[in-house]
């Protein structure tokens, strides 16, 4: 038996796919539903949906929505554990960093 810290999930913005494990996802959701702002919520309820249909969770946020992504991941980062490679790159991605992040706008 697999323990929850090895199961991951597809997470796409745009054409980058990337594979999370399921409690840094969960750690996601968290921190955006703390953030207390509406593009948090929106993108953290399509998350925890999409989730919920199993396969790949295939995002197409918004800026504002990209934005809140970003912040959450600061504010993980800022907490006692790295942030994960795949998490190192969606911020990347939600910063506008490479050539991806537009296609993901």
């Amino acid at each position: 038996m697999r323990a929850s810290s090895d199961i991951t999930a597809r997470l796409t913005v745009g054409t980058e796919m990337l594979s999370v494990r399921v409690d840094e996802l969960d750690r996601l959701v968290d921190a955006l539903a703390r953030l207390d702002l509406r593009e948090a919520e929106s993108i953290g309820e399509q998350i925890t949906a999409l989730r919920l249909l199993g396969g790949a969770i295939h995002l197409t946020p918004t800026e504002a929505e990209l934005a809140a992504i970003q912040l959450a991941l600061a504010v993980l980062a800022e907490q006692t554990q790295p942030l994960s490679l795949a998490f190192l790159r969606l911020a990347h991605l939600c910063a506008g960093d490479d050539e991806l992040a537009g296609q993901a706008r």
